[in-house]
């Protein structure tokens, strides 16, 4: 179980990182030099909340094999909330 959760969070943060960082937002947008991205996906990527590219980020990928069971299911719960509100985002652009 805890090897499916391991796998689990890190393809959801690689799907993350491709189809909704900032080189994702480039191909999608043509905004070459960010000049309009829109404010919600700034702090979603730069923001202090709890779920943003930045708080969700892990170091390192060996960091996932020292998290406990509960820890794994909290990361994947915030990873898949990321993604549904990055999702939202994308889709109007």
């Amino acid at each position: 179980m805890i090897t499916e959760l391991k796998q689990t969070l890190r393809d959801l943060n690689a799907y993350r990182l491709i189809n909704y960082g900032n080189t994702a937002y480039r191909r999608i947008s043509n905004d070459n030099h960010f000049e309009s991205v829109p404010t919600e996906l700034s702090e979603l990527w730069y923001g202090q909340d709890v779920l943003s590219f930045l708080t969700l980020s892990i170091a390192y990928d060996s960091d996932i094999n020292f998290m406990s069971k509960n820890e794994l299911i909290r990361w994947i719960e915030n990873e898949r909330c990321l993604i549904t509100r990055l999702e939202q985002i994308f889709s109007t652009l």
